[in-house]
């Protein structure tokens, strides 16, 4: 009798120890299924955060205001406005357009006037911008004596709107806009200082 129950307790022990180690085997299972689902959930966010790094990420880096005097017109000088673009991304922006316009803004009489109405760069051609790399895009000239008429301290400001429009390598449209105020500071005798800052930019897919 001893012996049988010896040998029963044993077998329930067995039992005991194949359901823990049942039960042990199901943890560890969903323990490693939990561990998997989280590096996948990882890697498919580093891959996320991969790819929107080395997609292209275009911008106006700076607006160049300049003093020229024509050849042909050596007495008539004139303001040249320039914009430097950049590609700070790790891909090329295809198919890249450039548009401007630029009016007057005058502040007391809450008025606009149209300098240079909207219009393309390179006359409608598109281009590639290639990545880590900067291109300097000539806008207008416009003669000092008018553009100074026009823009006066900071009750009459100019403002340079700008728009970007550029595709990533999968074809998807992407867009840069801002606006940049000009402003002509009085504190020069000949008036030859004009001061640029962006007022608002952004980018939309």
């Amino acid at each position: 009798f001893m012996c049988k129950l010896t040998f029963t307790d044993i077998g329930n022990m067995a039992q005991a120890v194949l359901a823990i180690v049942s039960l042990a085997a199901f943890l560890i299972s969903i323990l490693t299924l939990i561990i998997l689902y989280c590096n996948l959930g990882q890697f498919w966010k580093q891959n996320s955060l991969t790819q929107a790094l080395n997609r292209p990420l275009c911008g106006i880096k700076d607006i160049l205001v300049n003093h020229y005097s024509v050849p042909s017109t050596p007495d008539i000088p004139v303001i040249g406005i320039e914009a430097l673009i950049a590609n700070s991304g790790n891909d090329a922006a295809r198919d890249v357009l450039f548009t401007y316009e630029i009016y007057a803004l005058d502040a007391k009489q809450n008025s606009k006037t149209v300098l240079t109405s909207k219009k393309p760069t390179m006359d409608h051609r598109t281009w590639v911008l290639m990545p880590r790399n900067e291109v300097k895009t000539f806008l207008l000239y416009i003669q000092k004596k008018d553009f100074d008429q026009a823009v006066i301290g900071y009750d009459k400001v100019a403002l340079l709107d700008l728009t970007l429009e550029y595709k990533d390598s999968g074809g998807k449209v992407m867009k840069y806009s801002s606006t940049y105020s000009i402003t002509r500071l009085l504190t020069d005798k000949d008036m030859k200082v004009y001061e640029v800052s962006l007022r608002e930019s952004k980018l939309t897919e």
